[in-house]
């Protein structure tokens, strides 16, 4: 699968918390802030992680989240995360208890990821993974 340049969009974070988007953009990965636009330009990560159940992690990812499906095997299954690429690989027996790290008060499972969306956006994906029950 290949994924176009990624922009997201940081309009309302960098207003309410310009510091943060600054840490985020500098030092970590290779990044533009596009002043014009209010856009930050990353370029795409790829991710594999370890699952149980391939059907069950194409419906949650798939139907739930609203990721597009892209190569898959009878092992694995790629998909088209907000414009990153990851990889879902069966390992029945990889994907374990997972350990957690406080951080800002709350138990964060390890290892995990996720995105930056702008506001729109996360209440939009909150409504869907709200009606379909899942607990975030």
């Amino acid at each position: 699968m290949r994924f176009p340049s990624v922009t997201i969009r940081l309009a309302f974070f960098r207003q309410t918390q310009p510091d943060t988007v600054e840490k985020l953009v500098s030092g970590c990965c290779q990044a533009d802030w596009d002043d014009s636009a209010n856009t930050v330009n990353l370029r795409p990560f790829h991710l594999a992680f370890p699952v149980t159940d391939l059907e069950a992690t194409r419906r949650f990812y798939g139907e739930t989240m609203g990721c597009r499906e892209g190569r898959s095997s009878e092992e694995w299954v790629d998909f088209d995360f907000y414009g990153h690429q990851i990889v879902a690989h069966l390992a029945p027996r990889g994907a374990g208890d997972r350990a957690s790290n406080h951080v800002d008060g709350h138990g964060v499972p390890v290892p995990h990821f996720g995105i930056v969306l702008a506001m729109e956006d996360w209440r939009d994906l909150a409504d869907r993974l709200t009606k379909a029950d899942v607990k975030f």
